[in-house]
């Protein structure tokens, strides 16, 4: 985990407010009368700048100073129009401009009428501290809009957010004086800077052909080159036969104002599925490249996060049975697009709709020996939609906490099997063998409870989860010219426990088909109610643990 301070401006308020100004440097009001009261029948508003969509209006200071002239009778001292500058500079703070204010300068009163005057409070310069790997004009980038221009506690609120997306940099801020009169200053000190981190772990999410249960090592190197990037390398392999061994580069750098991420990915895994019988050995290989970019809008109590991005893999799979050959090379490429809203619905009720685009072509080449060679080539356009609500219940003693997630999928055409749905394992419908049953259309559904009935001192989180899906595919062997059907529907229930100590983390899961129809026009009706009568259960089970280095 990455630490981030950014700082409240709410908190740092008060401390601004005597910051140099040239309303601060002029003389209190001076009456040319001689008595304690003047008559005051209407105040003229100097340099006032509007703000409606801060609720700051003309209309709103005139109907309080109308209120002031009724409670004083029209009859104000030197202190009581001091108090009254003083109170709009307030009310002025309140609406979210932080450092605009309000004064009642040394005047000559005409026509029994006083001038309140305005000064715009603005940030004028941004300091950057102590950065030693980090560029300082990444860090004032997000602020850069802002500069010269009235300061708002709700813009720089979103400024100072983006920071907390700059890996491995610890940031500390506050205001104080510039060199200008009127113009305040921000200075951003960076307290530390990681260099990297480090996590190993161990679980039995992996899939019943290639070996269930794996280590994976991941370093991230974060900052590398002072522009805010991430440097991901991670290799796996599993420890029980038959095994495979992959791994994958990804790396990451901040684009604009936001920090829009933009990233890069390769990956490989090899892998060897020794002899499931006498004579028969498979091995192949699986490669990835691709590029993808996320940007995010912020739109009142939501934010819309728009991505795009391209791929392209290949896979390889040759077998040998005897003496006989057998290949399959798939080419895939695709390009993606997608759109996610989330919104606070009530003040423990949220929620997130995705909906997305992929489009493809992919080319599959299958040569036996005896069959000869057969070259396929097609594209797809496939749909995507996700649903997520949370819920946090109201409860001082526990937290309790609900999710919903709803998963809609489908295509056109059918799929290569690396664009494929998979419905077994740890992310599907618990129960089922990982990557058991992988589908063109279809839905899945999930919903857990975070129970929270543990007293405080034992450690570690109780859920209840079910899960269900059904899923459609058409499968096809192009070396015979033969398609056949299938169908699934699935539905379990299970329980599931983390725990967490420093560094360390432990999470368990167990689900239990109770639903399991297979329709399938290549299997026989045995196998079919073999399937459906013997319904699977799985445990998974994994560890990790993170390292880190600070400087």
């Amino acid at each position: 985990m990455h630490r981030h301070r950014f700082f409240q401006l709410s908190l740092l308020t008060l401390a601004v407010t005597g910051a140099s100004s040239t309303l601060l440097a002029a003389p209190a009001p001076q009456f040319t009368q001689q008595q304690d009261t003047i008559r005051v029948d209407g105040f003229d508003l100097l340099h006032f700048k509007a703000a409606p969509e801060l609720g700051w209006t003309e209309e709103k200071v005139r109907t309080f100073l109308e209120g002031q002239l009724k409670k004083f009778n029209n009859r104000f001292s030197m202190r009581d129009l001091e108090i009254l500058a003083r109170q709009l500079s307030i009310q002025m703070k309140q609406a979210g401009l932080m450092f605009s204010r309000a004064a009642v300068l040394d005047q000559e009163i005409k026509n029994n009428r006083v001038e309140i005057v305005f000064e715009d409070g603005l940030l004028g310069e941004v300091v950057i501290m102590n950065a030693e790997r980090t560029k300082p004009k990444l860090l004032v980038r997000p602020f850069l809009p802002y500069l010269q221009h009235t300061a708002v506690r709700r813009e720089l609120d979103q400024a100072l957010y983006q920071l907390d997306k700059l890996p491995g940099i610890d940031v500390f801020g506050f205001f104080s004086f510039s060199s200008t009169p009127g113009l305040s200053r921000l200075n951003l000190k960076v307290v530390d800077e990681t260099s990297w981190t480090a996590r190993f772990s161990t679980d039995n999410y992996g899939s019943e052909a290639l070996g269930r249960e794996r280590i994976n090592g991941q370093l991230e190197i974060l900052n590398p080159t002072g522009w805010g990037d991430d440097l991901k390398l991670s290799v796996g392999r599993g420890y029980t036969d038959p095994g495979f061994l992959e791994g994958y580069a990804q790396y990451t750098i901040p684009i604009g104002a936001q920090y829009q991420p933009l990233r890069f990915l390769v990956s490989n895994s090899d892998f060897d599925l020794g002899q499931g019988f006498e004579s028969l050995e498979i091995f192949g290989r699986s490669t990835l490249a691709s590029m993808d970019y996320r940007h995010q809008l912020s739109i009142g109590q939501g934010s819309i996060v728009l991505d795009a991005g391209i791929s392209a893999s290949k896979s390889k799979v040759d077998s040998v049975f005897y003496s006989d050959l057998f290949l399959r090379e798939t080419n895939v490429q695709t390009f993606k697009a997608g759109a996610q809203y989330s919104n606070l619905i009530m003040p423990r009720l949220s929620h997130t709709l995705r909906a997305g685009v992929r489009v493809g072509s992919y080319e599959e080449s299958s040569n036996d020996e005896d069959l000869g060679e057969v070259l396929l080539e097609d594209s797809f356009v496939s749909l995507d939609s996700f649903y997520q609500m949370n819920y946090y219940h109201n409860d001082s003693k526990r937290i309790r906490h609900t999710t919903f997630n709803l998963e809609l999928f489908g295509s056109n055409d059918p799929l290569p099997s690396v664009e494929q749905r998979s419905f077994g394992g740890k992310n599907g419908v618990r129960g089922l063998p990982t990557g058991y049953f992988s589908a063109d259309h279809g839905a899945m559904a999930h919903l857990s409870y975070d129970t929270g009935i543990w007293p405080a001192s034992f450690p570690g989180t109780l859920t209840f989860f079910t899960d269900a899906g059904f899923g459609r595919r058409v499968e096809t062997n192009n070396l015979i010219q033969n398609s056949a059907e299938q169908t699934a529907q699935f539905a379990s229930v299970g329980l599931g426990y983390t725990w967490k100590k420093g560094r360390f983390q432990l999470n368990y899961d167990f689900g239990k088909i109770l639903h399991a129809n297979l329709d399938d026009e290549s299997a026989t009706q045995a196998e079919l109610d073999d399937f459906s009568e013997n319904k699977p259960s799985r445990h998974y089970l994994s560890m990790s643990y993170q390292l880190g280095e600070y400087k």
